[in-house]
């Protein structure tokens, strides 16, 4: 097989038999190959990386970021979504149903915005409550002015006051601000009037009474005076009462007419009390009653009352709410609120049937309710407007601030 070369005795050359078998060993291999390896083809091998994957992260990204943009998607455009209820398999979601989910989610947070802000939109009748439209400034007047009642359209002011007809009028107090409505008649008390105010900032009263003076005082022992306080910073002052320096003075301001101004009929009523103190609370060396309220006495308990009352052997000293009626029957009620010289403000509500009664601070929370009395006060009975400071002991003055007490008929 091999042939001796004499020039190097070690060398072996390769016999044409050798040659031919060798070929025919790999003649399978030629067969299949069908291009030549070129050097071309060995760069392009050379720049692919090992274990490359079209799909990983780093190739994934550089595609997404050369991909060309598009501003504004549409309905068909879909998005790549990963899957993670399926495996985390790769999926895709049109841009319409990516729209359609986010606002079913956000209706959950926020109400639905709507074109509701001109007048065409206004579909419902506006009386009270909440609207779920939103019109226009244009739109809400036009309705209101619907509403209006067409005995509140006045149409002019004669001086001082108006009469739109004969069973309403408007009267303006001269040098005040404030209004009052109020329902005139031939004469007689106010028990067919539903509102009563007596407020040292607005003492024009809405009695029937047209006669005569709305308010006296009838102050007793020494230095005892009714005055009109324009200290505190309100806007036209406070009443102030003083018990004066005796022992048994007292200081009275009401509304007069005998005891006759005011009848509760078969009516419940509302009392909102503003009031402070001068000086300090009473005690057993220099003792007081305050009184403020619908009063049959001004110098103590009447037959029948409704009174915010401070004294010092009653609840503590702390302001109460009296009901007394045909002289029998009393309650008590304690608001919880400490009398101080700091202004202090308060509210009650009697029902008309029960004649039960609620009292609540300035905000409307509940302090106190009542039981139902034995006896109710008699719808006959009649009262004045009254508040009352009396001395029990002691000969130094003490002062009672008023600055309104308001009661409406319900």
């Amino acid at each position: 097989m091999y042939a001796k070369n004499d020039g190097n005795p070690k060398a072996k050359v390769l016999t044409a038999d050798a040659i031919g078998s060798t070929v025919q060993a790999y003649s399978s291999v030629l067969a299949n190959t069908t291009a030549s390896f070129t050097t071309a083809d060995e760069t392009k091998l050379d720049g692919i990386e090992a274990g490359s994957d079209v799909t990983d992260a780093g190739n994934v990204g550089s595609s997404i970021d050369g991909a060309t943009a598009k501003t504004t998607p549409v309905d068909a455009d879909t998005m790549p979504l990963i899957d993670s209820a399926a495996s985390n398999v790769l999926k895709k979601v049109t841009w319409a149903n990516i729209k359609a989910t986010l606002k079913t989610y956000f209706d959950t947070l926020y109400q639905a915005a709507g074109t509701y802000l001109t007048s065409a939109n206004i579909t419902q009748t506006i009386t009270n409550g909440v609207t779920d439209k939103a019109p226009s400034e244009d739109a809400v007047f036009d309705a209101l002015a619907l509403k209006q009642d067409a005995d509140a359209q006045l149409t002019s002011l004669a001086g001082l006051s108006y009469s739109g007809n004969a069973n309403k009028a408007i009267r303006v107090n001269a040098g005040e601000t404030a209004f009052e409505l109020y329902t005139p008649s031939s004469g007689g008390a106010l028990h067919t009037a539903n509102k009563f105010q007596f407020k040292s900032d607005y003492l024009q009263v809405a009695s029937e009474n047209t006669g005569g003076t709305e308010f006296q005082n009838n102050s007793s022992g020494s230095g005892a005076t009714v005055s009109y306080e324009n200290s505190e910073g309100y806007a036209q002052g406070v009443v102030r009462v003083q018990s004066g320096t005796t022992s048994t003075g007292r200081g009275n301001f009401w509304h007069t007419k005998g005891y006759n101004a005011i009848c509760l009929g078969n009516n419940g009523l509302k009392l909102w009390f503003k009031f402070k103190l001068g000086e300090a609370v009473p005690d057993a060396t220099e003792d007081y009653v305050l009184r403020h309220g619908l009063s049959q006495n001004i110098a103590g308990d009447g037959t029948n009352d409704i009174v915010f009352l401070v004294s010092r052997t009653v609840n503590s000293g702390k302001l109460t709410v009296r009901y007394r009626s045909a002289g029998t029957t009393r309650i008590d009620l304690d608001t919880t609120i400490t009398p101080s010289t700091s202004w202090q403000e308060c509210y009650l509500e009697m029902d008309a049937s029960t004649h039960v009664i609620s009292v609540y601070d300035s905000s409307g929370t509940l302090l106190a309710t009542s039981s139902a009395p034995a006896t109710k006060i008699a719808n006959t009975e009649r009262f004045a407007m009254s508040e009352n400071i009396n001395k029990l002991a002691g000969t130094t003055n003490r002062t009672f601030y008023s600055d309104y007490f308001i009661l409406e008929l319900t």
